[in-house]
């Protein structure tokens, strides 16, 4: 995992070493863009044996496929921030899941999606200080966290169950 802040917009940026491209030297701030270098120690320590050559990538917006308590449904994803929680008459969530999930904050985690300068779809992930966390294949996201989503990774909001998938 490579840690980064951000001076520009004050954000620490978390970024998993298996999205990184075997030639790549920099990372992009998903809020302002500005361009970080990869530290050399951590790629010394990483290459070139856990960057996974074949890395599954979104060439068009992901669908959440939603499972839990509640009928299975899935909701095809767009380009732009989708704001998840749970369907209620003061919620504000832009994507809100019908479920009696009570685990799930009505503004819960939020998802930027996005197409990179290669034509491939990224989506980020933020938990909203929710007071259950979220979950991004069985790992709690931290405060301020951002990770990347890709295909067949699996969500936990609350005790719902979301699974990425290609639309």
């Amino acid at each position: 995992m490579i840690q980064i802040y951000c001076k520009s917009c004050n954000k620490t940026l978390q970024f998993h070493e298996r999205i990184l491209r075997p030639d790549q030297t920099e990372i992009s701030c998903p809020f302002c863009h500005r361009n970080y270098p990869i530290p050399k120690e951590f790629l010394l320590r990483i290459l070139p044996a856990t960057i996974n050559h074949d890395i599954p990538v979104f060439l068009e917006p992901a669908a959440l496929k939603i499972s839990g308590n509640q009928p299975e449904t899935k909701i095809n994803l767009k380009e732009g921030i989708h704001i998840v929680g749970r369907k209620a008459d003061s919620s504000q969530a832009t994507l809100q899941i019908c479920t009696d999930d009570k685990f799930m904050g009505r503004m819960h985690a939020r998802i930027e999606v996005k197409k990179d300068a290669h034509e491939r779809w990224n989506h980020y992930l933020k938990d909203l200080n929710s007071k259950n966390g979220t979950f991004h294949n069985d790992y709690r996201l931290q405060e301020g966290e951002i990770t990347i989503l890709m295909p067949g990774d699996t969500l936990r909001i609350g005790k719902t169950t979301i699974h990425i998938t290609p639309s």
